[in-house]
């Protein structure tokens, strides 16, 4: 049977490994999920299923015989997910939402192996598992005017990694993308008529957004004078002997491991890729910018999850009811 190696850590030599099967309801609901990031989560998520389940590091979910996952299960995952592992309700949602996939798939699906093949009726018991609700304040902060200016800044030092890094960090903080979504960028399709990136988002949404003028001098910079023209990710590796691996994109973790190095150079708090994406969304905000715009800008489903980004704080609360 052939391996289906979905996620792979060069440095540890580690990876997450599913075999190709027909009919099999872990591979086909892996190959429901439209994006490679996606199915690299939830390929994580699912062994980390299986390791609970069997208490054994070294299973994987295509070992789990899904006919015998039940309501008291799911559920059992879900608590050991939240108070014994303590993770954040958003993360529990979406290891049980992982499970919950593989089952609907078990359910739904007519040629399912007898011993993944799933009842209807059950999986409905098991949908009666709710999600984990928070009441908490939504996480994550906006940069300062200032604290943006001086990660710029020790960016700006003239050396090959300063000036991919200036066009990333501005192509954050101006354009709004997700980390997702700025490792996926390919050049030159990625820019269309000088003017717009075009990102391909969440459930495979097409949207474009335009390049402001500091991110596009940053992009281009990065481009006419390191990268060069040739096809391949826009953002790419660094070797400690200045030469580019201009075929292999930069890491979710690698783009993390820039940020947090140019934070601690800067001197400022730590923050995270979202947090860049945040601040652009509060600027827009702080601007005026009619929120259906921001939404449409970021890319969102909801004009609700778009005001989770308004990190305006209280003060502009407290100064607008005066205006009363």
């Amino acid at each position: 049977m052939q391996e289906l190696i979905i996620a792979k850590q060069t440095r540890k030599e580690s990876q997450v490994v599913l075999i190709e099967k027909k009919h099999d309801p872990v591979i086909l609901y892996i190959k429901s999920l439209n994006s490679d990031a996606s199915q690299k989560q939830m390929a994580k998520v699912l062994f980390s299923f299986s390791r609970w389940y069997f208490s054994n590091d070294s299973s994987s979910p295509q070992d789990v015989q899904w006919k015998d996952v039940n309501f008291q299960i799911v559920s059992n995952y879900q608590q050991h997910l939240f108070k014994v592992k303590k993770l954040e309700p958003a993360t529990v949602n979406n290891y049980i939402n992982a499970v919950k996939g593989v089952l609907r798939k078990s359910a739904r699906i007519r040629d399912i192996a007898a011993h993944n093949k799933i009842s209807i009726e059950d999986f409905e018991e098991i949908k009666e598992v709710k999600p984990i609700s928070s009441h908490r304040e939504p996480k994550g902060r906006a940069l300062t005017e200032t604290e943006s200016i001086n990660i710029f800044k020790v960016c700006a030092d003239d050396s090959i990694q300063g000036i991919r890094d200036l066009a990333i960090s501005m192509t954050f903080i101006f354009c709004g993308l997700r980390l997702n979504e700025l490792c996926e960028l390919e050049y030159p399709g990625c820019i269309v008529n000088d003017k717009h990136l075009k990102i391909l988002g969440k459930r495979n949404k097409q949207r474009l957004v335009p390049i402001n003028k500091k991110a596009k001098l940053a992009i281009t910079a990065w481009i006419e004078n390191v990268r060069g023209t040739q096809q391949g990710p826009l953002f790419c590796r660094i070797w400690r002997s200045g030469e580019l691996n201009d075929e292999s994109p930069l890491s979710h973790s690698g783009i993390r491991y820039i940020l947090k190095k140019r934070s601690l150079k800067a001197g400022g708090e730590s923050f995270s890729p979202h947090d860049l994406r945040r601040t652009f969304g509060t600027r827009l905000l702080e601007n005026d910018v009619d929120i259906f715009v921001v939404q449409g800008l970021l890319g969102h489903s909801t004009v609700d999850t778009t005001r989770t980004y308004d990190k305006r704080g209280v003060e502009v609360q407290e100064n607008a009811v005066e205006l009363l």
